[in-house]
């Protein structure tokens, strides 16, 4: 895929994101600029540095064991199977699978949520 096509990848995955959030009620000002950076670095640096370097610096990805922003997280893994192919699960079934050392923070949010 190219820079373009991951661009358009990334923009439809933000609007995914959006529209979760909206429907889970709990759209928040920050959600606006959920991924914006990477879609900026990929166009300058290639996906995989800006794919590495958006995992470093976003809060709703796990850094030493921790997600600082765990709603964000879950609305991410929420979102992501309506927009990417080899991404098929619920945000439960993605903790569950991926990052089950985090679910004291995440269970918590799924059940508020209903998911």
């Amino acid at each position: 895929m190219d820079r373009i096509e991951n661009f358009k990848s990334i923009m439809d995955h933000r609007r995914a994101y959006l529209q979760v959030a909206k429907e889970l009620n709990v759209m928040k000002i920050r959600f606006y600029f959920h991924d914006l950076e990477k879609a900026i670095l990929l166009l300058f640096i290639g996906d995989s540095k800006a794919t590495n370097i958006h995992r470093k610096i976003s809060r709703h990805h796990i850094q030493n064991g921790y997600i600082k922003d765990p709603l964000g997280a879950v609305i991410d893994w929420e979102c992501a199977r309506y927009t990417k192919a080899d991404k098929q699960m619920t945000a439960r079934q993605t903790m569950n699978k991926c990052y089950s050392g985090c679910s004291d923070q995440i269970i918590p949010i799924l059940k508020e949520l209903g998911l």
